[in-house]
């Protein structure tokens, strides 16, 4: 805009071509930083003068890379300054690559990655000699973290059948592995496909850790759809042993994909009826001795239908109860194997998802620091705060829609067992 009128003046843009974003980096002394996704110039618009930074059109040869770019006049050398932000999305999580290019050096060299995020489009201010922007520490948003999967086959669902002590139960319909996502180490389980080369045959399994032996077990309901009515035969396989050994059968049957919870030395999950009333069992496998038995609930609420799904909270038996069309339950057993010491914790209401018709919860997650419930709801997390009943929902950058959510302790336990038999170096996620 000129002094003595509102009219627009039109410049010569060294950018000329139209279909192109141009983007205004930065602005310092009259020189202007302008760029689009092909080239970056420093641009004198009262002269009409111009010069292009070197090799920018390089990084986006490449799928899935961008860059930001920031300007500012460095007094000790008496040289102008652009900083670039070099962004990988196919390398999730990762900080960007940080970069400099001086007028008159005319070349870009590598400086000290900065340890968060950088906001894309952010707005950048240049004082005293330095470049600010602000950096969100929002615990609502996070980037998802990509790991080696020993499980290769693309085609096939993988499923997490439980975590304990850093490691991984994993599998599809042909393998299962017990992995250390910390370390990148796993072992396949024996002899797990031959049980599928048989239509109508399918399998469960859970996972957990028999002190008395000092080993990892995975337990495997075995089901034939072929026998009507028949209860799983039930395996157990040991890390050490590396084989499979059938014990007592489950007297019940075994829901398909159910909520497992490892507490107190003893595999849990829901059993539901098949009359279609409101009176699931919370059962459990003791791993130590291999013997069933079942845990006396909470006093749920009357004249409602209901299910129930199972969590741990705090090394505690979690139960989250579904009052349908009412309101959720969240229960906590401080005191393992006694019923009048169930807690409510907190209830949570009957409110619509934003984006999905489906409102089952699971059961909680993890009780955060400042009091919240972090839960999982159809393909999206959930905070609830009981203070004011509100909900927030966390992003999750790069991350799939359709997801499972399990929470994690890092550790350095080798999935081979005897070359490494202590937890070490806890960190939960």
């Amino acid at each position: 805009m000129n002094d003595k009128s509102d009219s627009a003046v039109q410049l010569d843009c060294p950018l000329k071509d139209p279909n192109l974003e141009v983007t205004i980096w930065g602005c310092c002394d009259g020189l202007v930083c302008i760029g689009t996704e092909r080239e970056v110039f420093i641009w004198n618009p009262s002269t009409g003068k111009y010069k292009g930074l070197p090799n920018v059109e390089m990084w986006y040869c490449c799928f899935g890379k961008f860059a930001e770019y920031a300007f500012g006049y460095d007094e000790c050398i008496d040289d102008y300054k652009v900083v670039g932000f070099f962004f990988d999305n196919r390398t999730s999580g990762s900080n960007p690559i940080m970069k400099v290019c001086t007028l008159r050096s005319d070349s870009w060299r590598r400086i000290g990655d900065f340890p968060h995020g950088i906001p894309e489009d952010p707005s950048w201010a240049f004082v005293n000699s330095a470049l600010h922007w602000a950096h969100s520490s929002s615990s609502d948003e996070s980037n998802d973290i990509i790991l080696d999967c020993p499980l290769k086959e693309p085609d096939l669902k993988v499923t997490i059948w439980g975590c304990c002590d850093g490691l991984v139960c994993i599998g599809t319909e042909r393998e299962v592995f017990i992995w250390n996502p910390s370390t990148g180490k796993y072992k396949g389980l024996p002899n797990v496909e031959m049980w599928y080369c048989c239509y109508g045959k399918f399998a469960e399994y859970a996972f957990g850790y028999d002190e008395c032996i000092d080993d990892y077990k995975v337990v495997g309901f075995f089901f034939d759809n072929h026998t009507s009515g028949s209860n799983p035969i039930v395996k157990v396989c040991t890390l050490r042993s590396d084989s499979w050994r059938r014990i007592g059968d489950f007297p019940h049957s075994v829901p398909a994909d159910p909520s497992w919870a490892f507490v107190n030395r003893a595999l849990h999950w829901v059993h539901s009826s098949l009359s279609g009333e409101s009176n699931d069992m919370i059962v459990y496998l003791d791993l130590e001795k291999e013997t069933y038995g079942e845990v006396l609930e909470p006093e749920y609420r009357d004249g409602y239908f209901y299910d129930i799904s199972l969590g741990v909270l705090n090394g505690c038996l979690s139960v989250l109860c579904n009052y349908y069309n009412a309101c959720f339950d969240v229960w906590v057993m401080k005191e393992y194997g006694i019923r009048d010491s169930w807690t409510k914790l907190v209830v949570i209401p009957y409110v619509a998802h934003p984006s999905s018709s489906d409102y089952r919860y699971s059961a909680p997650l993890c009780i955060l620091e400042n009091g919240e419930v972090l839960l999982d709801m159809a393909t999206q997390l959930v905070r609830f705060n009981p203070k004011d009943g509100t909900f927030s929902y966390p992003v999750i950058h790069n991350c799939s829609a359709c997801f499972g959510v399990y929470p994690y302790i890092e550790s350095l336990v080798s999935p081979d067992f005897d070359a490494d038999s202590g937890v070490q170096c806890q960190n939960q996620y």
